[in-house]
């Protein structure tokens, strides 16, 4: 996963237009046997993220932003190795990683601000938890 976000991260912080990924990655599909149950349970979280999900506070989402979130992102899939010997650390980065991921894809501004706290909540475990 981390290899991924290194990828996707790497590629937004050079502003490309499109990304590239390995044909490997691309080749990868869902049977079509698991679709029907997949979308049943799929349906009701989608509906969730839907009312939850709202552009608002655009700008946070925007312009050189998108840069800074990109390179937090980028950072942040880099430590998850060194954090897994912390209880709770990489929880904490992937609830980061999914809200900023989120954010851009919604344009939702209030989710950076929740990434953000994430990031914090993070740090502090960080010192706490080794010094």
């Amino acid at each position: 996963m981390g290899l991924f976000v290194v990828l996707v991260c790497g590629q937004l912080l050079l502003h490309r237009r499109t990304l590239w990924l390995p044909r490997w990655i691309l080749r990868r599909a869902v049977p079509k046997r698991r679709w029907p149950h997949a979308l049943r349970l799929l349906r009701p979280v989608a509906h969730g993220a839907d009312w939850l999900l709202r552009p608002r506070l655009a700008w946070l989402v925007s312009g050189w932003r998108v840069s800074v979130i990109a390179l937090v992102c980028l950072l942040l899939a880099l430590c998850t190795t060194p954090l897994e010997m912390l209880p709770g650390a990489n929880t904490t980065t992937g609830a980061a990683l999914t809200a900023f991921a989120l954010a851009l894809t919604a344009r939702d501004g209030l989710l950076v601000i929740v990434g953000m706290l994430a990031c914090g909540l993070l740090v502090t475990m960080v010192v706490w938890l080794v010094f």
